[in-house]
């Protein structure tokens, strides 16, 4: 169910429906979702909506969050892109990035020139 969630609000994103996909967000948190997924989604929706502050506080308890328990670097990866701070995704050091050509939540990354060098590193890339 939680993945549904995510899809929907990925969908919402991508139509630029940002305060539906947060909603969808915030209910996959009722529902069950890990916290740290689920806040970098949130981050992610609210720093595209225009909402950066929003976006700055869950990032703060993300960080919180990972002082006290693993937080997968994709959830920073996510927000960071989310919040256009590209170089600090691009820094993140993240094996589950299977998804990095195709998902949205990568388009800024995959237009900054570091990204093709990630690229070559990694083998996608010639």
């Amino acid at each position: 169910m939680v993945l549904s969630y995510w899809t929907l609000g990925a969908a919402y994103e991508q139509k630029g429906l940002f305060e539906r996909a947060i909603d969808v967000y915030q209910r996959s948190i009722e529902v069950g979702s890990t916290a740290t997924i689920a806040n970098s989604l949130l981050i992610h929706a609210y720093a595209r909506s225009g909402q950066p502050e929003k976006a700055r506080v869950c990032l703060a308890q993300l960080e919180e969050l990972s002082k006290s328990r693993y937080v997968p670097q994709i959830a920073f990866v996510i927000a960071y892109e989310g919040l256009l701070e590209i170089d600090l995704a691009l820094d993140a050091r993240e094996t589950n990035l299977v998804q990095i050509n195709v998902w949205h939540l990568f388009d800024a990354l995959r237009e900054h020139p570091r990204f093709h060098e990630v690229e070559r590193r990694v083998g996608l890339r010639q």
